[in-house]
């Protein structure tokens, strides 16, 4: 009743159809719009390497502690009396394992920060997992993969805005367009040479 009602108060029928089709699909299928997708990502990263730090600094805590049990003595001991420890000084083992054991934490806290996020936005996740399958779907139909340079925007992580996405796409066509010609100037090439 609302969308037939909707359809014929509606001015503008660009509306009327985006709002019978949003209408139409189930609340968890809906997608969100691009920009807020590019926000929400952003904004996901942030937090989880906001995330990271704490965990970061409790995987250097622990390290430091278990160093410190391995080696008690090592700074009242004398230089020449100190071991080393798989043929390197206990120090350099101790700076290692502590930026090892931060680096595994940081890479944990973020992890845990996705999965509690997940959790607790069910259907935002969903919203967003829907939206970003359409995004990888039309890079993957649009990119030209013949050659390339490191440049070159692959997976289109340089597009913020759907002005960038429309701009990355006449870049694509345009290499497109660039190969087709070298390919027929190539071609015609070799069989002159025949």
């Amino acid at each position: 009743m609302i969308p037939r009602i909707a359809a014929r108060c509606c001015i503008c029928h660009n509306w009327t159809k985006s709002f019978l089709r949003s209408y139409s699909q189930p609340p968890e299928e809906r997608m969100i719009p691009f920009e807020e997708y590019r926000k929400l990502k952003k904004t996901l990263k942030t937090r989880a390497r906001l995330w990271g730090l704490p965990f970061a600094f409790v995987g250097m805590s622990i390290s430091s502690t278990v160093n410190v049990m391995m080696f008690p003595n090592l700074f009242e001991m004398a230089a020449e009396d100190i071991q080393p420890v798989l043929g390197m000084d206990p120090l350099m083992l101790a700076a290692i394992t502590g930026v090892a054991a931060a680096g595994a934490g940081f890479v944990i806290g973020g992890a845990l920060h996705n999965e509690f996020w997940k959790l607790v936005n069910k259907d935002k996740h969903q919203q967003l997992t829907l939206r970003e399958e359409d995004f990888l779907r039309r890079i993957q139909k649009h990119r030209f993969a013949e050659f390339g340079s490191f440049q070159d925007d692959y997976y289109g992580d340089k597009v913020q805005t759907l002005s960038d996405y429309r701009q990355w796409v006449r870049e694509q066509q345009k290499k497109k367009e660039k190969h087709k010609g070298f390919a027929a100037s190539e071609t015609i090439t070799d069989t002159k040479s025949l």
